[in-house]
Protein backbone atom coordinates (compact mmCIF):
# COMPACT_ATOMS: atom_id res chain seq x y z
CA UNK A 1 0.00 0.00 0.00
CA UNK A 2 1.45 3.39 -1.20
CA UNK A 3 0.80 6.96 0.95
CA UNK A 4 0.78 9.85 -0.44
CA UNK A 5 1.78 13.02 1.04
CA UNK A 6 0.89 16.10 -0.74
CA UNK A 7 3.76 18.59 -0.89
CA UNK A 8 1.67 21.39 0.75
CA UNK A 9 0.74 19.58 3.78
CA UNK A 10 4.72 19.21 4.81
CA UNK A 11 6.16 21.99 6.87
CA UNK A 12 9.61 21.05 8.00
CA UNK A 13 11.97 18.05 6.79
CA UNK A 14 14.67 17.36 9.14
CA UNK A 15 17.46 15.04 8.97
CA UNK A 16 19.05 13.50 11.68
CA UNK A 17 22.39 11.65 10.59
CA UNK A 18 23.04 9.53 13.60
CA UNK A 19 19.36 9.51 14.87
CA UNK A 20 19.49 11.23 17.64
CA UNK A 21 19.65 14.81 18.79
CA UNK A 22 22.14 16.46 21.54
CA UNK A 23 20.43 18.27 24.26
CA UNK A 24 22.74 21.00 25.96
CA UNK A 25 22.08 22.31 29.52
CA UNK A 26 24.20 24.93 30.54
CA UNK A 27 23.57 25.52 34.81
CA UNK A 28 24.73 29.04 36.10
CA UNK A 29 26.71 28.67 38.30
CA UNK A 30 27.09 31.34 41.10
CA UNK A 31 28.04 32.86 44.34
CA UNK A 32 30.77 31.79 46.58
CA UNK A 33 32.82 28.31 45.36
CA UNK A 34 31.34 26.32 48.25
CA UNK A 35 27.96 27.14 46.39
CA UNK A 36 28.97 26.60 42.91
CA UNK A 37 30.55 22.75 43.81
CA UNK A 38 26.57 22.02 45.27
CA UNK A 39 25.36 23.55 42.04
CA UNK A 40 27.67 21.03 40.52
CA UNK A 41 26.55 17.72 42.45
CA UNK A 42 23.06 18.57 42.56
CA UNK A 43 22.66 18.91 38.92
CA UNK A 44 25.22 15.99 38.10
CA UNK A 45 23.13 14.03 40.83
CA UNK A 46 19.61 14.84 39.46
CA UNK A 47 21.21 14.37 35.47
CA UNK A 48 21.87 10.77 36.72
CA UNK A 49 18.05 10.34 38.24
CA UNK A 50 16.76 11.78 35.38
CA UNK A 51 18.85 8.88 33.02
CA UNK A 52 16.89 5.74 35.61
CA UNK A 53 13.81 7.83 35.70
CA UNK A 54 13.46 8.23 31.34
CA UNK A 55 15.45 5.17 29.93
CA UNK A 56 13.63 4.94 27.00
CA UNK A 57 14.16 8.46 26.03
CA UNK A 58 17.99 8.96 26.56
CA UNK A 59 20.38 6.54 24.47
CA UNK A 60 22.91 6.87 26.68
CA UNK A 61 23.71 8.43 30.04
CA UNK A 62 23.97 11.82 30.11
CA UNK A 63 27.56 13.26 30.46
CA UNK A 64 28.98 16.58 31.60
CA UNK A 65 31.56 18.22 30.17
CA UNK A 66 32.26 19.97 33.43
CA UNK A 67 32.92 24.31 34.27
CA UNK A 68 33.30 26.36 31.57
CA UNK A 69 34.06 30.08 31.93
CA UNK A 70 32.44 32.46 29.26
CA UNK A 71 34.15 35.57 28.52
CA UNK A 72 31.95 37.30 30.30
CA UNK A 73 33.21 35.86 33.33
CA UNK A 74 29.90 34.08 34.10
CA UNK A 75 30.38 30.03 34.83
CA UNK A 76 28.34 27.46 33.68
CA UNK A 77 27.83 23.78 34.17
CA UNK A 78 27.53 21.98 31.11
CA UNK A 79 25.91 18.39 30.21
CA UNK A 80 24.78 16.25 27.79
CA UNK A 81 21.76 14.22 26.62
CA UNK A 82 21.71 12.36 23.80
CA UNK A 83 18.05 11.78 23.42
CA UNK A 84 15.77 10.56 20.54
CA UNK A 85 14.36 13.71 18.12
CA UNK A 86 11.84 15.65 19.97
CA UNK A 87 11.59 13.87 23.17
CA UNK A 88 12.67 16.40 25.42
CA UNK A 89 10.04 16.99 27.55
CA UNK A 90 11.50 15.75 30.86
CA UNK A 91 14.56 17.52 30.22
CA UNK A 92 12.70 20.93 29.69
CA UNK A 93 10.19 19.74 32.64
CA UNK A 94 11.31 17.28 35.45
CA UNK A 95 15.14 17.47 35.47
CA UNK A 96 14.41 21.68 34.92
CA UNK A 97 11.72 21.82 37.56
CA UNK A 98 13.65 19.52 39.98
CA UNK A 99 16.98 21.36 40.13
CA UNK A 100 15.61 24.90 40.36
CA UNK A 101 13.36 23.84 43.14
CA UNK A 102 16.63 22.28 45.25
CA UNK A 103 19.30 24.82 43.53
CA UNK A 104 16.77 27.72 45.44
CA UNK A 105 16.83 25.70 48.81
CA UNK A 106 20.31 27.55 49.04
CA UNK A 107 19.91 30.09 46.44
CA UNK A 108 16.22 31.50 46.91
CA UNK A 109 17.14 33.67 44.08
CA UNK A 110 17.80 31.02 41.48
CA UNK A 111 15.13 31.16 38.99
CA UNK A 112 14.53 28.99 36.24
CA UNK A 113 15.63 31.40 33.45
CA UNK A 114 19.30 30.73 35.15
CA UNK A 115 19.28 27.07 33.18
CA UNK A 116 19.21 27.20 29.36
CA UNK A 117 18.45 24.24 27.14
CA UNK A 118 19.18 23.82 23.34
CA UNK A 119 19.52 21.17 21.17
CA UNK A 120 21.59 20.23 18.28
CA UNK A 121 21.78 17.68 15.29
CA UNK A 122 25.27 15.98 14.97
CA UNK A 123 26.68 15.88 11.34
CA UNK A 124 27.73 12.53 10.52
CA UNK A 125 31.82 11.94 9.83
CA UNK A 126 32.15 10.17 6.65
CA UNK A 127 35.16 7.91 7.22
CA UNK A 128 38.30 8.44 5.16
CA UNK A 129 38.12 6.93 2.05
CA UNK A 130 41.36 6.07 0.08
CA UNK A 131 41.41 7.68 -3.04
CA UNK A 132 42.34 5.29 -6.57
CA UNK A 133 44.84 7.25 -7.61
CA UNK A 134 47.56 6.57 -4.52
CA UNK A 135 47.05 2.75 -4.99
CA UNK A 136 48.95 3.52 -8.16
CA UNK A 137 51.23 5.65 -7.16
CA UNK A 138 52.39 2.97 -4.26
Amino acid sequence: AAVSIPNRTINNVINYPRGYVRCIVDVTLRGEEANRIATEKTAIRLMHSVHQQFPGILLTVPSSEGRITLAAGKEILRIKFRIWPNRGQPIETTYLQELVCELAVTDPDYKPWMVAISYEVEERVAPATRSWLRSFKA
